[in-house]
């Protein structure tokens, strides 16, 4: 009698990044969205129906079919300064993210591949930058060395590459005890074959998971940083849009915008008021007045009247 033959399984098929995007809604939702910002940032000339620096008398005018989100203060076109301004956000975002990776994982895997005082130096100052926020660090680097575009990609670099350098050394330790990592030291490969092609390819998971987050991160510095960096006639998304509806709806921007201490100020100035209101009212008995005392004229601890006029204060002590 022989025995049925066990036929080897086959490997589970992979799925490709495309089809689980199509099948994850939110992330279809948020392709869709990039790639329209996207192209709309690449044909900017072909997509914006005004010329950005293109000045008009009808100035603060409201949405219309002419001008689908309005005129600023200037009669600038809001729509066709936005589209070109998502050109300079996405350049920025993209480059200074590509700069601070190249640097920061150039020096994490450095770090942790060497060991000794080359890790201590690096990650010494690792540490330093890390004592402060990111922003601060690129608004100071703006202020020394000046307000220009290429002076905003160098600052936000140079803000961003302690996070990479971080995630670089900490995987760069733990991927050079490997077995692979001491067999290719064991054929005679120079540590510059082992780092470049034994842990950068096994590193890069995490640090293009950080990446894509930075770029968020580096298009908020830009517009944060478009203020003092804007030149005549430079559209951006960082002032443009939020003064036009400065001067378009300024209770609605002061609204919604937070003041400082409004949030510690606020919470303990309601909630006095929240608990008395939650408090029932008591029933007024006959003959009582609102404060629960009987019609007349209050009288203090010692039997005398209180003249107080149409309100009593307690008490005369």
């Amino acid at each position: 009698m022989t025995s049925p033959s066990i036929l080897p399984e086959e490997p589970p098929r992979r799925i490709g990044a495309a089809r689980r995007i199509l099948r994850d809604r939110r992330a279809f939702a948020g392709a869709v969205f990039l790639a329209v910002l996207a192209a709309a940032a690449v044909f900017a000339p072909l997509i914006a129906p005004y010329d950005p620096n293109a000045m008009d008398y009808m100035m603060l005018e409201e949405p219309s079919p002419a001008h689908p989100l309005g005129v600023d203060d200037l009669g600038r076109d809001l729509l066709s300064r936005i589209v070109h301004g998502a050109r300079v956000s996405l350049f920025v975002g993209l480059v200074t993210v590509a700069l601070a990776l190249v640097l920061g994982v150039a020096m994490g895997v450095a770090a942790g591949y060497f060991g000794g005082w080359i890790d201590m130096l690096i990650m010494r100052y690792i540490d330093l930058q890390w004592a402060f926020p990111n922003i601060l660090i690129a608004v100071y680097l703006v202020a020394v060395f000046g307000t220009g575009l290429l002076n905003v990609i160098v600052a936000i670099s140079l803000a961003y590459l302690d996070d990479f350098a971080r995630v670089a050394r900490g995987m760069t330790l733990s991927v050079k005890e490997e077995q692979y990592v001491a067999a290719a030291r064991a054929v005679g490969c120079s540590d510059r074959r082992i780092m470049v092609r034994h842990i950068l390819p096994n590193i890069t998971a995490p640090v293009i998971v950080l990446a894509t987050v930075s770029v968020s991160n580096a298009i908020l510095a830009e517009a944060v940083l478009s203020g003092p960096r804007r030149e005549r006639g430079h559209p951006d998304l960082g002032i443009d849009p939020l003064r036009g509806a400065q001067l378009r709806h300024p209770r609605l921007v002061a609204r919604h915008l937070p003041r400082p201490g409004d949030h510690a100020h606020g919470a303990v100035d309601q909630l006095p008021r929240r608990r008395a209101a939650r408090r029932p009212r008591r029933a007024r008995e006959p003959g009582r007045g609102v404060s629960g005392l009987r019609h007349g004229r209050p009288r203090d601890h010692a039997g005398g009247a209180v003249d107080v006029g149409n309100e009593w204060s307690g008490p005369v002590l």
